[in-house]
């Protein structure tokens, strides 16, 4: 792969102007071991109009454009093949036609665009996700990103990503079925998103057959996060696809790697991410954060002093909390209400736009839970009241800022415990997916029992077995902080033998994980189990498995033990 290429001025030895692939700049002693080893093929009676060098480890071509200016294309790699060859020469070619005998200043502000066009891989990519992911769908929204981004306009996107120029285009299975076999055959790679709500696999298969009709173009299947990664892997052995389980919201990410799994590129994703120049991708309006918004969950817990405006703790549950630019503003305004001395022990809930404030005073110190709507106030104060009494039990002896979790005090397991970021319904199994770094823990104590209840996952034990006792249940905590450090996953077993009860007469408010969930919750009686109610749908067993495995986590549904 070309990854410099620069015009010489032979003169003076000096680069003239240069396009760039990799964030590395050129290196004068690159430049000046491309210009000696020119002039060593002139000595020798080379009279080919490019030739190969070797400059450290890797391969350059050195074309010349006319008796003062020098073409030098830098690769990656030992080897020059034909097609980079070729490419040279016309590039060579077409700035020899442009300046003719004289210098290569003229042709300074054009020649980057030229060589783009000669050495960059066009790619055209076609997504297929929901239009409005939700917040959990990570893939989903990496591909909104990218829709929403300055690069797109009308049904035009392209990005920049290294060495290739990326196109794309995005759809839905309904609007796929409307496409003709020709406007598929410019499509390089179909990236299809396994996400919230799942389409019915007879939709799924319908997508596959199409681009089946065009047996060169690879198949991607992604995980909208890791809950969707067992149904995905399903989808790879049953229909002979490529599984790309790289899950992130990072659009460049995604585009790596799709790039690196399905053969259009050589350069592992995360090498790619830190080699490769890419263009910036900044969404052109604020849709995507407005469906974000909506969808909030708890956001910020703070304890201000009264007497100083100041908070003396702060944990953010999100590191990426749409809080974390007016934080000054909002604490200012919490420190200014007025509180009524008689109600201490009375927690108000104040809503502004689409959040709650729960707030509680005490000993001077304001105690405010920011959250979105997903909870109602009754529900709020009967889990904030005594956080309070639980603060002073383990109050931080210095001011707390929460940069990461790894600078959480033991108070931070009790938040969590009580005040959880989202449910850990009993039936779902920690499992291990990074070890955390022990020495950055400041606390020794909460390292300590953290490092306690990683050692007790093992893979197969619901939560339920780990965390028993009443009160705040200082393993649930733990959980959360694990979570939040990327440590676990959690996965969540469901058997054919299984039997679903619905815990609500009325799923209206929540989002439901499928498309045509009504009618499978028709079979959902108390007795039928998740067997009968595969031969009655003729869904897929997994696609059941991972839906009342989202049913189960949002509190639609249990199992009868």
């Amino acid at each position: 792969m070309i990854v410099h290429a620069a015009l010489i001025d032979l003169l003076s030895g000096k680069v003239m102007s240069q396009l760039d692939f990799t964030k590395g700049n050129l290196r004068s002693a690159q430049v000046d071991m491309a210009v000696d080893s020119y002039f060593a093929f002139l000595q020798a009676g080379l009279e080919d109009t490019c030739s190969t060098a070797e400059i450290g480890s890797n391969a350059v071509l050195l074309c010349k454009v006319n008796d003062i200016t020098l073409l030098a294309c830098f690769s990656d790699d030992k080897k020059i093949d034909d097609d980079q060859l070729e490419s040279a020469k016309i590039l060579s070619s077409q700035v020899k036609e442009r300046i003719g005998e004289k210098s290569a200043r003229k042709v300074r502000g054009i020649f980057p665009s030229l060589a783009r066009e000669q050495f960059q891989k066009a790619v055209s990519i076609f997504f297929v996700s929901h239009h409005y992911p939700e917040i959990d769908n990570k893939s989903g929204q990496a591909v909104q990103k990218l829709l929403n981004s300055k690069h797109s306009s009308n049904e035009s996107y392209s990005v920049n990503v290294g060495p290739f120029s990326i196109s794309y285009k995005h759809g839905i299975p309904s609007e796929i079925t409307g496409y003709d076999s020709k406007s598929l055959e410019d499509i390089d790679v179909l990236v299809f998103i396994i996400s919230n709500p799942i389409w019915p696999e007879s939709i799924f298969d319908s997508v596959i057959r199409r681009f089946r009709e065009h047996p060169d173009i690879p198949i991607l299947v992604v995980p909208g996060s890791d809950d969707y990664l067992e149904i995905t892997r399903k989808y790879e052995e049953k229909y002979e696809v490529i599984l790309c389980d790289s899950v992130s919201d990072d659009p460049h990410r995604l585009l790596v790697s799709v790039l690196a799994y399905s053969g259009l590129s050589f350069e592992q994703p995360e090498i790619a991410m830190q080699k490769w120049r890419m263009d910036s991708i900044e969404a052109s309006s604020d849709e995507h954060l407005r469906e974000k918004e909506e969808l909030l969950g708890h956001q910020a817990f703070f304890v201000i002093d009264k007497q100083t405006g100041r908070p003396v703790y702060t944990y953010f549950y999100d590191q990426q909390s749409v809080l974390l630019d007016r934080i000054p503003n909002v604490v200012a305004a919490i420190s200014a209400l007025s509180m009524d001395p008689d109600s201490s022990t009375k927690t108000s809930v104040v809503r502004t736009g689409n959040l709650n404030y729960a707030i509680i005073e005490r000993n001077d110190l304001i105690f405010t839970l920011i959250t979105g709507l997903k909870e109602d106030a009754d529900a709020i104060r009967s889990q904030f009241a005594f956080l309070p009494d639980l603060y002073f039990d383990e109050a931080p002896d210095d001011v707390i800022k929460h940069e990461n979790p790894y600078s959480a005090p033991p108070f931070t397991l009790k938040l969590l415990a009580t005040l959880p970021p989202e449910p850990l319904p009993g039936r779902l199994i920690p499992q291990h997916k990074n070890e955390p770094e022990w020495e950055k823990f400041k606390e020794e104590s909460v390292r300590d029992f953290i490092q306690a209840i990683w050692h007790t996952i093992d893979g197969d034990r619901p939560i339920s077995r780990m965390a028993v006792g009443d009160g705040p249940l200082l393993v649930i905590g733990a959980l959360h902080l694990l979570k939040s450090l990327g440590a676990i996953n959690m996965k969540i077993d469901v058997r054919l033998e299984d039997i679903p009860v619905l815990q609500t007469t009325d799923p209206s408010h929540v989002k439901l994980p499928y498309t045509g969930i009504e009618s499978v919750l028709d079979y959902v009686n108390g007795d039928n189990t998740l067997g009968d109610i595969c031969n009655h749908t003729n869904i897929e067993i997994e696609v059941l498995r991972t839906v009342f495995g989202m049913l189960y986590n949002r509190g639609v549904i249990d199992f009868l033990e």
